[in-house]
Order: C-alpha cells, then sequence, then structure tokens
C-alpha cells in the first residue's frame, strides 16, 4: 500500500485556484478577479458619490435658510417702509418685489436641496447593492475554495493496493471510503500472464579456421 502525497511548493494564485479545483483558463480566472474588483472600485466610487452629494445638499439646504431668511428681512423692510409713510409706497413695493424675488430663489434652492437628498438616497442604496455583490462574490469563492481544498485532501491521502487475478480474468478497480477518516483506497486486480509453449532447444557449434572468422552451425 502507498501513498500519493503532492508538494506544489511556490505557486500562483491561478495554480492555487487550480490545485484547489478550479477548472477555468488562465484567462477566466484573470477576468473573474477583475470583475471583482470591479465591483469593488464601484463600490468605493459609488460611495464617494454619496458623499458629495450629501455634501451639496447640506450646501444647497443652508443656501435655501439664507435666502430664505433674506426674504423675510427684506418683507420686513418692506412693510416697514409702507407704515412710515406714503410717500415710501415706491420703495415698499421695490422691497416686496425683492422678498418675492428672494422667495422665488429660496424654493428653487429648497427644491435643488430636496433633488440632491434624493440623488444621496439613491447613491446610498447603489453602494449597499453593490457592497452585497461583493460580500457573494466573497463568499463563492470561499466555498470553491472549500471544495477545492476538500477535493485535494481527499487526493493526497488516496491509497492504492494491487491483487493478483488468475490468468484470462478481466482486469479491475475498485474504490473504497474510509468512513472515519474520508481516505479513498483503490484496489487493482492485475491477471496473470498465460504461461507460453516450451521452445525447441537448439545446438549450436563455432569453429574458426584460423584467420578470425568464426562459423556458426
Amino acid at each position: 500500500m502507498s501513498k500519493l502525497i503532492k508538494d506544489l511548493g511556490a505557486v500562483s494564485a491561478y495554480a492555487y485556484a487550480v490545485e484547489k479545483g478550479y477548472t477555468g483558463t488562465e484567462n477566466e480566472f484573470a477576468e473573474l478577479m477583475y470583475d471583482y474588483t470591479d465591483v469593488a472600485q464601484t463600490a468605493v466610487e459609488a460611495k464617494d458619490e454619496a458623499v458629495s452629494a450629501s455634501a451639496s445638499a447640506q450646501t444647497s439646504a443652508t443656501t435655501a435658510n439664507t435666502k430664505a431668511d433674506e426674504a423675510s428681512a427684506s418683507a420686513s423692510k418692506a412693510q416697514s417702509a409702507s407704515d412710515s409713510a406714503q410717500g415710501a409706497e415706491t420703495n415698499a413695493e421695490t422691497f416686496a418685489l425683492n422678498a418675492g424675488t428672494k422667495a422665488t430663489e429660496a424654493k428653487q434652492f429648497a427644491d435643488k436641496a430636496e433633488l440632491n437628498a434624493q440623488k444621496t438616497q439613491s447613491d446610498k442604496e447603489a453602494v449597499k447593492s453593490a457592497k452585497s455583490d461583493v460580500l457573494s462574490a466573497v463568499d463563492n469563492a470561499q466555498n470553491y475554495a472549500n471544495s477545492a481544498q476538500s477535493a485535494s485532501q481527499a487526493i493526497q491521502n488516496m491509497n492504492v493496493k494491487a491483487t493478483t487475478l488468475e490468468p484470462d480474468s478481466d482486469a479491475t478497480v475498485e474504490k473504497s471510503v474510509d468512513p472515519v477518516t474520508g481516505a479513498v483506497t483503490l484496489t487493482y486486480g492485475i491477471p496473470k500472464g498465460i504461461k507460453g509453449d516450451k521452445g525447441d532447444i537448439r545446438r549450436m557449434t563455432f569453429s574458426d579456421d584460423g584467420t578470425g572468422n568464426i562459423t556458426i552451425q
């Protein structure tokens, strides 16, 4: 009984994956690794965009509040000018018009802030989805590695036996698995060769004519 042991030494990521059971080509393995890297990069970019959009939304909201305050101040000035004198009516109307303009600008900024906030939420969902995809890919890779490790272990623990069968028998091979250790044993049955017929015996004589030539009869 013999035990097969395989020492690979230092190997590449692709060679290690093959050792662990990966059956694709080296180019397919490189594309797979590139896809994982691309998903992770997309997740990082989506996160950065989400952070940027959030900051933009905050800035827009602050600007909207400022414009609203300016509109309120303009309205107060318009009311004060109207109360002070009828002669300031024109100025009051101007202040009121400015107040309306500021209010419109404030609403526009508020609408923009709302859109930015919605985009931020969408980006957050994209980051969450990308993260889920990355985690799923990592889990799949781990499962493949575990399967390859199990297959490698079974090969390393494999035992081989041989038995002699009667002539004219068919060669056989049987596989058995140890229920405790999981070691695989292959038992080969090899038939004996058939004994051949006895050959004729021929006597041979040698003669030398003295010149160095030898004659065989």
